[in-house]
């Protein structure tokens, strides 16, 4: 059963969530994957997340005729593939249902379909996962990145009546990026420790549009225990992100960028071979777009069957 409970909890936390809005990119290119079940098997898996933002705001986060809410909702299709003991592949397909919404009410515009693939492979520098003593520290650290392909339609026109003038309201980016991470997983008895730090490099589309680049970064605390044959693992953390300006042609858009922390909540139960999941982000602070735009909460669910 130690060693069931060793493999079963070694979470693994690769954050690069990079949300925001058409300042800083929500919509677009985002690439997440929190807390992934069953650290040493393969799996595929589905999962939901929705996060929401007011643009174009006034000074002092005023809203006005001009302001948008606007809606994105995921439905991912995500796998894990060990090709070796030391090396791990995984894969994403999104599908994305967009809705922006004017201050008043008076229009709405939808956008869906499927979004931009992505695929990245991590190395274990430092794996004693071995160790099944739950009086020893256990560790894990992995390094690692990525592709994401420009699979998904990018098209903004702000001339285009028809079209959202917004870069960030789209399927995709249209550009192929660059994914790197590092990963530190710390362990004892029931208790542990996850920290990482992302990157993710943009480049620019066909349009000559980039948006910036992202980093962020997550540290997070969890819990095991066993209730009737049933796994849950709690865990609570801060994470936080910084974008870049995006640029046009080669030229830096203001009022596009900025940083956001977030606190982190979330449960995972494991029933044989199926996971169940879900967290939340609540804000805490924020600066996007030098406050013309303001996220809320995010939230992310997941149905993963181990193979």
């Amino acid at each position: 059963m130690k060693k069931i409970a060793s493999f079963l909890f070694l979470p693994l936390i690769i954050s690069f969530k990079t949300f925001a809005c058409e300042i800083c990119g929500c919509g677009v290119g985002n690439f997440y994957m929190g807390i992934m079940p069953q650290f040493n098997r393969h799996f595929v898996g589905i999962r939901y997340r929705q996060m929401s933002y007011d643009s174009h705001l006034g000074v002092g986060g005023t809203k006005s005729y001009l302001t948008t809410r606007e809606v994105f909702q995921t439905a991912e299709l995500w796998a894990r593939f060990y090709p070796t003991q030391r090396i791990l592949v995984m894969a994403f397909l999104p599908y994305h249902a967009n809705q922006q919404t004017d201050y008043n009410q008076t229009f709405t515009k939808n956008l869906s379909g499927l979004g931009e693939g992505m695929l990245t492979v991590n190395y274990r520098l430092l794996d004693n996962i071995a160790d099944t003593s739950l009086r020893n520290f256990r560790h894990n650290l992995l390094i690692g990145g990525g592709v994401k392909l420009p699979t998904a339609r990018f098209r903004f026109d702000a001339a285009d009546n028809q079209q959202v003038a917004n870069p960030n309201f789209q399927l995709g980016s249209g550009s192929t990026d660059v994914l790197t991470n590092l990963v530190y997983v710390l362990r004892r008895g029931k208790w542990g420790l996850s920290a990482d730090l992302n990157f993710k490099y943009n480049t620019a589309n066909t349009d000559d549009y980039r948006f910036g680049h992202r980093i962020n970064g997550q540290v997070a605390l969890f819990y095991m225990r066993s209730v009737r044959g049933v796994w849950l693992m709690p865990y609570s953390g801060v994470f936080g992100e910084y974008s870049g300006q995006d640029s046009n042609a080669g030229i830096s858009i203001s009022n596009t960028g900025g940083g956001t922390t977030f606190a982190v909540g979330g449960l995972e139960l494991y029933i044989g071979r199926i996971s169940i999941g879900g967290s939340f982000q609540q804000p805490l602070s924020q600066n996007l777009a030098n406050g013309t735009i303001r996220t809320y909460g995010r939230s992310v669910i997941h149905l993963t069957f181990m193979i």
